[in-house]
């Protein structure tokens, strides 16, 4: 059995497509595990937990939800885990933006979360445990790309809780020998395929994108000078695949993304105006904030998981953007058709 965290999120339905597509992974069963508290904006449509579980039943078999939260029920957790052979632990509070505001739902969620799903997989036998952390605990870093080994400035409770958990991950996986991974993700970006679920635009060049089709100028903070690596959210279910298949080192930790995906902000903008402007003829305005705190600033060397795993990039920024165009346009015909049935 498959145990995937954090099941019906952004990244858990395009998990279960690239698990489901793969012949060392199609025979296992799939469970998701997720509290359905989570929720996405698909355009004017707000979608839950429970409804991105229903679309992406109706595409797949050998599927089984259960519900639960990683934060509390342990005794569940305990026996999922027994029953697996994989874990992928996505489950989390995401937007860290919005962590300080939040700290101990944010803590509790990833750090305390985290810490209930290893002690469960420290007593059972596992092929791979998968831990997603973020390349967000970098913060504001110098300039140069900044590996594995670099230090880590996280500037947020996101960045806090999920470097918490990954460092205790670590440390236990190879003091214990459990076959757990911790994958530092690049920032997610772009529509899931096919359709699995909504898209979340709380994520910079999917709000980018979604400001300019509605018309309004597409608003980078402070001075769009910082940069971040982007990860495609189906390329990123591809990696954790390719990861769990892969003969890694307990407790090891990957940069997980593509060296030529590191921006500035300024350039993302650029990019989403002549992409939008090229492909709807219209014009796209860009109006700078600022005032506003742009977050964190770090670029990322990715070569020690591309020698752990061969895998090729399969959106590049202009396929992903003008993936969320069309996004844009069949959500808004599904708006259409609802307001007319």
């Amino acid at each position: 059995m498959i145990l995937i965290t954090g099941g019906t999120g952004y990244i858990g339905p395009q998990l279960v497509s690239e698990l489901q597509k793969d012949k060392e992974f199609e025979e296992h069963e799939i469970v998701l595990f997720d509290s359905l508290r989570g929720r996405f904006d698909y355009f004017d449509k707000p979608q839950k937990g429970y409804q991105v579980y229903e679309k992406i039943e109706e595409e797949f078999s050998n599927l089984r939800l259960v519900t639960g939260d990683v934060r509390y029920d342990t005794h569940q957790i305990e026996e999922l885990v027994d029953e697996a052979d994989y874990v992928f632990h996505l489950a989390a509070v995401t937007g860290a933006s919005y962590s300080n505001d939040n700290r101990k739902l944010y803590w509790k969620t990833i750090f305390d979360g985290t810490m209930n799903m290893f002690e469960a997989a420290k007593k059972t036998e596992l092929e791979a445990f998968i831990n997603i952390s973020s390349c967000n605990i970098y913060g504001r870093s110098p300039d140069g790309k900044l590996t594995e080994e670099s230090s880590i400035n996280p500037i947020n409770t996101y960045a806090r809780a999920k470097a918490s958990a990954e460092k205790i991950v670590s440390k236990r996986a190879k003091k214990e020998k459990v076959p757990a991974v911790s994958l530092r993700l690049a920032t997610n970006f772009g529509s899931q395929e096919p359709e699995l679920g909504g898209t979340r635009y709380n994520l910079v060049i999917n709000k980018f994108v979604k400001q300019a089709l509605e018309r309004k100028p597409l608003t980078p903070y402070g001075n769009g000078k910082n940069w971040r690596p982007f990860l495609h959210v189906v390329d990123s279910a591809r990696i954790i695949k390719e990861i769990a298949k892969s003969d890694y080192e307990s407790g090891a930790v990957f940069n997980a993304g593509f060296d030529e995906m590191n921006f500035r902000i300024e350039e993302i903008a650029d990019r989403v105006k002549e992409e939008v402007e090229a492909e709807m003829d219209r014009e796209v305005e860009i109006e700078y904030k600022r005032e506003k705190d742009p977050g964190p600033s770090y670029q990322v060397s990715f070569a020690k998981i591309n020698n752990q795993i061969s895998i090729d990039k399969k959106y590049n920024l202009e396929k992903a953007i003008s993936g969320l165009i069309k996004h844009y346009e069949q959500g808004q015909e599904e708006i259409r058709e609802d307001w007319n049935p």
